[in-house]
């Protein structure tokens, strides 16, 4: 596998455990103006989700980057997602395989989200 981070849209990694490696690339703005996050999720060796089949924005504004604190609550908030936590049409274009990996990591996912990025009322931590 080639060096990720030579990559010129690379932003940062995220290691969490179990062999779950998530990656996250500069994907240019949205038309709101939002920074745009594409990400790719492995295990192991194995794509779980290619890039930029998940994608999220974060605010492009002053005290927000798109490698900060706030996008990388932002990611696993997203990377966490399982069928009941929004409408089923989101989880339209997962695979069977990816749904079940969905159900199986999402709680500890979220857990280490907010361990990580929340404070103690459970909110995102505030950038410095």
């Amino acid at each position: 596998m080639k060096n990720i981070r030579k990559d010129p849209n690379f932003l940062f990694e995220l290691r969490l455990g179990q062999g779950i490696i998530i990656w996250a690339f500069d994907g240019g703005t949205y038309s709101s103006g939002k920074f745009k996050i594409k990400t790719e999720v492995r295990q192991y060796s194995r794509v779980i989700f290619s890039r930029g089949h998940l994608c999220c924005g974060i605010p492009a504004v002053f005290g927000f980057s798109p490698d900060g604190l706030c996008a990388k609550e932002l990611v696993l908030a997203l990377v966490a997602m399982k069928p009941g936590d929004t409408d089923a049409e989101y989880f339209q274009d997962y695979s069977p395989e990816q749904l079940a990996w969905a159900e199986k990591w999402s709680d500890q996912i979220n857990m280490i989200r907010e361990y990580r990025y929340c404070d103690a009322s459970g909110n995102p931590k505030k950038e410095s």
